[in-house]
Formats: C-alpha cells, sequence, structure tokens
C-alpha cells in the first residue's frame, strides 16, 4: 500500500472534511491526472486501512462512492482496480500554455448592457438616487407578520398553486391599489414577480417581437431601455417636458408595440403628467394598437397634495399595464413587484410566467397580505412620507447654503430623489466629478439619455431620502468646505 499508494493520498486530521471524503476526492485526481493508470490494482480494503490508520469501514466507503461514481470497478474475485476511461485532454500531455476559455454572453445583450447599464449602488454615498431609508423599515411588525405568515401557508402554497400569486395577497394588494392608486382590476389581473424589473421582463418577453417599436422617454429609465432593447425591440427615444412625455413629438410614422413612461413621478425629471397629456398617451397608444407600461415606482411618497390617480385607472380600452414594487415604499430586500395586466391578457400572462421563474415565496406574500390588512404598510408609509418630506426641504436648503449659491436643487412634489443643477451652467459629468469629492454620489441626468450630446435636461439626480439629519450634515459639511 505504501509503495503503490504513496504521494496519492495524504490524510489530515486537522480539517473538518470527514477522512473517505479526503479519500475519495484525492483517488479522483490521482486517476485523471494519470497517476493511476487504468486496470491498476488497488490495495485491499485492509491493507489501506492498516496503511493510513484508519478503520476499514472508512475506506470501504470512499472505494464504494469511488465505484459508483465510475471511478473504480470491481474484480471478479475481489478487491478493485482503476476503471478504463475515455482519455480526456487533461490526461493527455499539455502544451505549454492552455489556452482559456473565451467566456461570452449571448450577443444580444451585449450592446444593451454596454450602453444602458445602471449605475453601481452597492455601496452608495450620499446622496445616491432611488434609496429608501433602510434603518426605518419596521422590522419588528415585519418578523410578527412572517410568524403568522408560516403558521398561514396551506398545503397548495407548499406545493405548484399559485405560482403568479397567493389569492390572499393578491386581494389585499387589489384592494390596496384601488383605494390608493386609483387602479381599476380584479385580483386574477395581478401577477406577482421578484420585481419591478423582473414585471418588466415578464410583460416584454410575454408581448414584444423583435424589431417591434419601443416608445421610451427621453431621458429615461436605463433598465428599461436595456430589457427592451436585449428582447430584440427597436428603441424610439420620445422627449419629456415639463407635462411628461410627449407623444405629438414622437415620429408620425411610427407603430409601436410598447410605449414605456413614468407618470407620477417622470424618472429622472421628476415632472407630474398633465391630465391632457396621459388622455394624448392613452389615444396615441389605441391608434397604434400598443400597449402603455406604466411604471409606478415611488409613487406613494406624495409630499404636496394627494398623489396623482394612476394613469391606468383612465384606460378604457385595456391598454395599459401597470407595474409595481415594494422595494421603494419598503425595503428593496424583500424582491417583490407585480404587474396589473388587462383582463384578456391575465391568461395568457399566467401561462409565460411559470417559464420566467419570476416567483415569490407564499410565506412573503402572506405576511405582505398581513402587513396590509393590519393596517402597518400604510402606517409605514404616512410615517415615511413625513419623514421624507423634510429631508426633502432640509436637502434642497442645504444644497443652496453650503454650495454658497453655486448649486440649486428643484423641488419635486414627491418621490425619493431630485435634480441639483450648476448655476454657472457646469456639465453634468463635470458636476459629478466635482461632488464626488466631497464624497457625494449622484447620476449625471446625461447618463439617461439614449443620445447625450443632443439632452436638453441638465444636471444631477441625487436622493435625499436614505440619509438621516447627522450623516446628511456631516455630507453638507464636505460640500461647504469643497465650496469654500
Amino acid at each position: 500500500m505504501a509503495d503503490l499508494l504513496s504521494g496519492i493520498l495524504d490524510l489530515s486530521r486537522a480539517t473538518p472534511v470527514p477522512l473517505h471524503v479526503q479519500i475519495i476526492d484525492q483517488i479522483k485526481r490521482a486517476v485523471l491526472a494519470g497517476k493511476l493508470p487504468a486496470k491498476l490494482r488497488l490495495p485491499s480494503s485492509r491493507a489501506m486501512a492498516a496503511g493510513l490508520a484508519v478503520s476499514r469501514n472508512t475506506v470501504m466507503a470512499a472505494l464504494d462512492q469511488l465505484k459508483a461514481e465510475g471511478f473504480l470497478e470491481s474484480l471478479p474475485g475481489s478487491g478493485m482496480r482503476v476503471a478504463p476511461l475515455p482519455e480526456p485532454d487533461l490526461l493527455r500531455a499539455k502544451p505549454a500554455k492552455a489556452a482559456a476559455r473565451q467566456h461570452r454572453l449571448a450577443p444580444h445583450w451585449r450592446l444593451p448592457l454596454a450602453e444602458f447599464q445602471p449605475s453601481a449602488l452597492a455601496h452608495p454615498q450620499p446622496f445616491a438616487p432611488g434609496i429608501p431609508d433602510l434603518n426605518a423599515f419596521p422590522h419588528e411588525q415585519w418578523s410578527t407578520a412572517l410568524r403568522r405568515a408560516a403558521r398561514l401557508a396551506d398545503t397548495p402554497s407548499a406545493g405548484y398553486d399559485h405560482m403568479s400569486g397567493h389569492p390572499r395577497f393578491r386581494q389585499a394588494l387589489c384592494k390596496h391599489l384601488a383605494e390608493a392608486r386609483g387602479v381599476v382590476a380584479e385580483a386574477e389581473q395581478i401577477i406577482v414577480t421578484s420585481s419591478a424589473r423582473g414585471g418588466l421582463s415578464l410583460l416584454t418577453s410575454a408581448l414584444l417581437s423583435p424589431g417591434e417599436e419601443c416608445w421610451v422617454e427621453e431621458p429615461g429609465f436605463r433598465s428599461a431601455k436595456a430589457i427592451f432593447s436585449a428582447h430584440g425591440g427597436r428603441l424610439v427615444p420620445v422627449p419629456v417636458d415639463a407635462q411628461g412625455i410627449d407623444p405629438s413629438r414622437a415620429p408620425a410614422s411610427g407603430k409601436p408595440r410598447l410605449i414605456y413612461t413614468t407618470p407620477s413621478h417622470q424618472y429622472p425629471t421628476g415632472a407630474v403628467m398633465t391630465l391632457a397629456r396621459r388622455l394624448e398617451l392613452l389615444d396615441a397608444a389605441s391608434r397604434a394598437g400598443a400597449y402603455i407600461v406604466e411604471d409606478d415606482y415611488d409613487s406613494e411618497f406624495q409630499y404636496r397634495g394627494r398623489p396623482i390617480a394612476a394613469l391606468q385607472g383612465l384606460d378604457r380600452s385595456g391598454c395599459v399595464l401597470y407595474l409595481g414594487t415594494f422595494s421603494k415604499s419598503l425595503l428593496p430586500a424583500i424582491r417583490v413587484g407585480f404587474v396589473v395586466v388587462p383582463a384578456g391578457l391575465a391568461d395568457g400572462f399566467r401561462k409565460v410566467h411559470r417559464h420566467t421563474a419570476q416567483f415569490v415565496p407564499p410565506v412573503i406574500q402572506l405576511a405582505l397580505a398581513d402587513f396590509l390588512e393590519r393596517g402597518h404598510y400604510a402606517a409605514h408609509v404616512r410615517r415615511m412620507k413625513s419623514i421624507y418630506s423634510d429631508r426633502l426641504s432640509a436637502f434642497c436648503e442645504g444644497i443652496a447654503r453650503h454650495s454658497g449659491g453655486a448649486l440649486a436643487a428643484a423641488m419635486p412634489d414627491g418621490g425619493l430623489q431630485t435634480v441639483v443643477t450648476s448655476r454657472d451652467g457646469m456639465a453634468d459629468a463635470a458636476l459629478a466629478a466635482h461632488l464626488a469629492k466631497a464624497d457625494m454620489q449622484g447620476q449625471p441626468l446625461g447618463d439617461f439619455h439614449m443620445v447625450p450630446k443632443a439632452a436638453v435636461h441638465r444636471g444631477m439626480l441625487m436622493g435625499f431620502a436614505a440619509w438621516g439629519e447627522a450623516e446628511a450634515a456631516k455630507a453638507m459639511a464636505r460640500l461647504a468646505r469643497l465650496y469654500r
């Protein structure tokens, strides 16, 4: 045993890896490296056990596993030998330097990821946009809701039923959307997804064929452009003004399949789409046979007056798909989004949804239903509206004062972010680089344009919601030093 397996088996008792697993791994590597050639007879299990100072059962467990995986085979009498194996590349003589495998994504993702990849926010600095206050989440109430939900999970939920949404959650969500957003739908029209982007991918996969037009806001949400483009959509930028997307400025010969818009709080400019413009957009979609994708990403946070009702509530022809998420109002980590589809599409969407892996665990859905039904969600939103409103006012005042009047922040009616501009007309990218010296983060509006050089919107998109008074004060002090 010592001669045959010398340099092959070297067991260690200082590692948590079981001894039989060490034997398996080391013999496998030796066989694949050609150190144990085919048909070589191994010592008996007793001899191996004695030579390795382990129990015979340990050795037999390893040999049985190696035999089951095809590395060893039984001899007619007794014992084991190395099984004959096809000679793969790794057993042949290697060149001086093996050629590295060229990994690549599918070609249809190359351009979208290159042009529309969102900015990385893994470690956001003040005042990165689009982030809620993660520390204000009601953890205790949520953990209680999760415990109740775990007890309520039934047999259908434990299997493959309700894959497009648990009935109780869809009922609670449907009621909430009707009361808070003016959405007109039945619970069966709601498809629950793992995020708003997941919902966007679902509806794009279900409705868009390669080469069809997608009207997108200019400037607009980068991920939507990436998803449409990756599915073969032909992006057509439609300008945004103070009233939202302007369909009258779309190509007269255009024939869109999808029209993407953020009417309640345009991303990134913050414009609120007027009623006249909403009716104009609905008419344009109806005439073109297009579907409008209404992304209602943070409409819960309205600081002046009541939130503008959803565009979907005005739809009379079944052309609006309403997209929502709990990432901004509660916590991104909950990973729950949804799409409200026209009644005629509900059955087809459920069928497509089953093939997308956009599933949310029923326990999470039941906990959210509990949160909605008991009023915890509404109470949390009311609390955060007050906090965010105060932070918005403080941010706008602080930006102006600590920059000595060099910067100005717009005061939007709602949302989690606003636009900061330089009064001397400093370009977006230059302003971003300048503020980075104070460890302040934002995103140039030029990044949201398909044609940045033709951009008419200037400034930086900056968030104010995620940072409390102490952290915001430190950031503003750095800004003051920068402009001093």
